[in-house]
């Protein structure tokens, strides 16, 4: 097996297989090309696709849609632990969460999922929709010297 592939491999320089070609040699006809369309299109969307125009200023806007943040207070979340090491973890309303996870909250009718951003030492922040908030460790905390 290896005799063989070393043979090869002395054979193929030898044939001028491994040479540059030229289009001259190869006698190519056309030489491909490609020009950008004028219409400004990017090359990167998929074949077919079109952007959507942008709403004009005469056309009726959408209505906004409000999002009530109103029940995310530090109080609802009750973090009663925090580990922070290489995955920093923090046990919140008694579940370990670690940063990045949802935490389920029911907001009347609704169940929303609030983002654990950052979990530091002493405090979690979280986040839901565009509200941050911070919710600090409860329990008795030691006293600096």
């Amino acid at each position: 097996m290896k005799k063989t592939a070393l043979f090869c491999l002395l054979l193929l320089p030898g044939n001028g297989w491994l040479a540059a070609q030229t289009a001259e040699d190869l006698q190519i006809e056309n030489r491909s090309s490609y020009e950008a369309p004028s219409t400004g299109r990017n090359p990167f969307w998929p074949v077919g696709w079109s952007k959507q125009a942008t709403a004009t200023v005469g056309a009726a806007a959408a209505p906004v849609q409000t999002i009530d943040t109103s029940f995310l207070v530090p109080s609802r979340f009750v973090v009663s632990s925090i580990s922070i090491g290489k995955i920093p973890l923090a046990v919140i309303n008694g579940k370990t969460y670690g940063e990045g996870d949802l935490i389920a909250v029911t907001n009347g009718p609704n169940r929303v999922n609030v983002q654990v951003v950052a979990i530091k030492d002493g405090k979690v922040r979280l986040r839901y929709a565009t509200k941050t908030i911070e919710s600090s460790i409860q329990g008795q905390q030691p006293q600096k010297r």
